[in-house]
């Protein structure tokens, strides 16, 4: 699978601690299809639960618990019920709609 001019987007919310302000920011780095195409090719990404799974564990070694990807999130008018959250966690709830996403652009076939 060669993989060309392949742009991948997904943006999460992120705090840019340089200039002090909530930033959108791209997960997806400009290596990784690259990357997923050297998994496929090793045949260790064969379906699309294999590339869930592997996505899943990239994402947490790169954005889970590292306090420069997190944020702290809470209600408008009450400040008491507020929650740090990080990059990972905002991965993870869309995780299945990532997948599909990268399926699509890079157009993989299992």
């Amino acid at each position: 699978m060669k993989i060309k001019n392949v742009s991948l987007e997904w943006y999460v919310l992120r705090h840019d601690f340089n200039h002090d302000k909530i930033i959108d920011y791209n997960v997806l780095w400009d290596s990784l299809p690259e990357e997923i195409s050297k998994e496929i090719k090793k045949k260790k990404i064969n379906n699309k639960e294999e590339l869930k799974n592997y996505l899943d564990r990239v994402f947490m070694s790169q954005y889970w618990c590292r306090t420069e990807y997190e944020i702290l999130v809470s209600g408008l008018f009450s400040k008491e019920n507020e929650e740090k959250i990080d990059v990972y966690r905002q991965i993870k709830c869309n995780l299945d709609i990532i997948t599909e996403y990268i399926i699509s652009k890079m157009k993989i076939e299992f």
